[in-house]
């Protein structure tokens, strides 16, 4: 990506590479990255190139020089990543020579989309300015797991192939990464198969995905769900009275009769005949 550059697809914001040039010097499960992914990026040239906000990210931890400046960021929100999933993103950035500038402005800082706020360096045991990059899909746990060749990573992180979009990055050099792609391998139908259904929405609401009260309302709002409708259906599914997609099933199927006698059957059980009739539309295409 380029200074300033911002992506959305779909309404979501994606992730971008967060350099101009990729020149990857080491990538997932080699040298000092055994049995995990990441990767090391020199930049344009022996230098150093400054780093970019990928998506709007929020300062969430950091470490010393001896551990490589290493610092921690979480996405503001839902982001898409380049497999085509949306989640939460964590974001480790390591080697940079000084990080006081960043941590002068807090824990809990947000950095926009295509903010400059690092740059390469060597801090730490680095040979050679290059930026090393670990990313992870959900929310910020804790910095470190620690594997069996005894390397220390970002828990749950993913080869960054299948997270960063890689509009506006000149690729010099892309390592034994398969899969960079711009945003032009997503097309907008694949961005709107990737959105869950309110039936399924509601069911993770009871499970207790989604938070509760105002942080619940504000998580379904953020990612793009009517909030009305989803509560509607969760207290439909814990009184035991079925959901609306269950009686339009039932409506296809010629349990509900029709015409008049459909739409007074379906008043007196206490449902909607519009609502229904709309879910039976949208069911049969």
């Amino acid at each position: 990506m380029k200074k300033g550059q911002k992506l959305t697809i779909g309404g979501v914001q994606a992730l971008l590479f967060p350099m101009a040039v990729m020149n990857i010097t080491q990538g997932n499960n080699e040298g000092t990255h055994l049995g995990t992914n990441a990767l090391d990026n020199a930049g344009k040239d022996t230098g150093i190139d400054p780093v970019f906000a990928p998506c709007d990210m929020r300062l969430v931890a950091w470490d010393s020089y001896a551990a490589g400046n290493a610092v921690f960021f979480v996405s503001t929100q839902k982001v898409r990543f380049r497999d085509g999933t949306i989640d939460y993103a964590v974001i480790m950035i390591i080697h940079d020579n000084y990080i006081g500038d960043i941590l002068a402005l807090g824990k809990n800082y947000v950095f926009k989309q295509g903010e400059e706020f690092g740059d390469e360096g060597t801090a730490g045991r680095a040979s050679g300015n290059h930026v090393h990059i670990e990313i992870a899909k959900g929310t910020y746990t804790h910095m470190y797991d620690k594997n069996a060749y005894g390397v220390y990573h970002l828990p749950r992180n993913i080869s960054a192939d299948l997270a960063f979009f890689t509009d506006g990055t000149t690729i010099k050099n892309k390592g034994g990464f398969k899969n960079w792609a711009t945003s032009a391998a997503v097309s907008q139908s694949q961005a709107t198969q990737t959105k869950k259904t309110n039936e399924v929405i509601a069911a993770e609401v009871i499970a207790g995905k989604w938070g509760s009260g105002s942080d619940r309302k504000s998580k379904l709002t953020k990612a793009g769900y009517d909030y009305n409708a989803i509560q509607k259906l969760v207290n439909e599914k814990l009184s035991g009275k079925k959901t609306i997609s269950q009686i339009a099933s039932e409506v296809i199927a010629g349990k509900w009769g029709n015409g008049s006698n459909r739409t007074a059957r379906l008043k007196k059980a206490g449902y909607d005949p519009a609502a229904v009739q709309k879910e039976v539309n949208r069911i049969l295409g």
